[in-house]
C-alpha cells in the first residue's frame, strides 16, 4: 500500500494565534487520516492550541511562534507525524507574516510503511496506566530515561497482550527538549 502524496501542507495563524487559512493540501491529508473534522472550514477561526497535546509540546510551539514573530524564519525544522500503518518523517518551515501572522509549510521528507499499530490509532478504545509520547520523535518512554520507537516499546512492554491500548499522554523527550531551549535563543 502506497500512501498519497500531499504535497506541502500549509496553514496560517492571525496574531492571536487563530488559524486563519490552510490548503486544499491541508483538507487532504486531514481526510486521509482520519482526521475529516480537521478540515477547513470547521477548524478556521479556532486557535492552534486547541489541536495540540502536551504542555512541553504548546511551550516549545509557543517559542517557536515568539522567534518568528520576532523576525525570524524557521526552515527545515524535522519531526515526525506518524499514522498507525505509516512513519512520516517530516520537514516543517515557519515565516513571519504581516500583523504578527506566521505561515507553517509542511512537507513530507520521506515515509516507510508498517504493519498498523493499534496503539496509534485515535479510535481505539483505551484503558490502563498511561504512556508517555514524544510528540515531535514519536518515541515512547519505556522507563529508566529510555525512549524506543513504538513498534519497540510495544514489544518491551508486552502491550501486544493487552486488550485494549493505553491511553498516550504527550509530551517531549529529553533528545527533543533542547528544541525548546534553543527555541528561547
Amino acid at each position: 500500500m502506497q500512501e498519497p502524496n500531499y504535497g506541502e501542507i500549509v496553514y496560517r495563524l492571525d496574531r492571536h494565534d487563530r488559524i486563519f487559512r490552510v490548503n486544499e493540501s491541508w483538507n487532504r491529508f486531514a481526510s486521509a487520516n482520519g482526521g475529516s473534522e480537521l478540515r477547513a472550514p470547521r477548524i478556521l477561526g479556532r486557535v492552534v492550541w486547541d489541536f495540540i497535546v502536551g504542555e512541553e509540546v504548546i511551550r516549545l510551539n509557543q517559542a517557536l511562534l515568539e522567534r518568528v514573530r520576532s523576525g525570524h524564519h524557521i526552515f527545515d525544522l524535522p519531526f515526525r507525524c506518524d499514522a498507525p500503518a505509516v512513519r512520516r518523517f517530516m520537514l516543517m518551515d515557519i515565516w513571519p507574516l504581516p500583523d504578527r501572522g506566521v505561515e507553517y509549510r509542511c512537507r513530507v521528507q520521506y515515509r516507510e510503511m508498517r504493519k498498523p499499530i493499534r496503539l496509534l490509532d485515535p479510535k481505539e478504545r483505551r484503558e490502563g496506566k498511561r504512556l508517555r509520547m514524544c510528540s515531535w520523535c514519536r518515541r515512547v518512554d519505556v522507563g529508566r530515561n529510555t525512549w524506543l520507537e513504538v513498534e519497540d516499546a510495544i514489544s518491551l512492554l508486552d502491550l501486544f497482550l493487552r486488550e485494549k491500548p493505553p491511553p498516550i499522554t504527550h509530551t517531549l523527550c529529553p533528545r527533543d527538549k533542547h528544541l525548546l531551549d534553543h527555541a528561547d535563543q
